[in-house]
């Protein structure tokens, strides 16, 4: 399997249930993003890609950057529904 948008959101959205539903799992996305997502996926992320992770109570909000990081800011608007910002986007379906 390849990395398009439709598998970055079904990966996504299996994660999210699962962090929500167990502590150990959404403690170990917000450490190392980047791990949990390719040890879940099967799949390697892409060189010069990066994982940011908020995490929202029981849950977790993730944005896929192409290596450059938001500021906390920046991580509050793509993670509050704000369409993309930069080379960023919310997990949400958006492009």
């Amino acid at each position: 399997m390849n990395w398009t948008s439709e598998a970055i959101n079904k990966v996504y959205a299996e994660m999210k249930e699962k962090a929500a539903k167990d502590p150990a799992f959404r403690e170990k996305v917000c450490k190392d993003p980047v791990k949990a997502v390719e040890e879940f996926s099967g799949i390697a992320i892409p060189e010069g890609y990066s994982i940011q992770v908020i995490e929202k109570g029981d849950s977790i909000d993730a944005v896929f950057t192409n290596g450059e990081l938001l500021s906390d800011e920046e991580l509050d608007k793509v993670a509050g529904g704000n369409s993309c910002i930069g080379n960023a986007c919310g997990a949400h379906g958006e492009k």
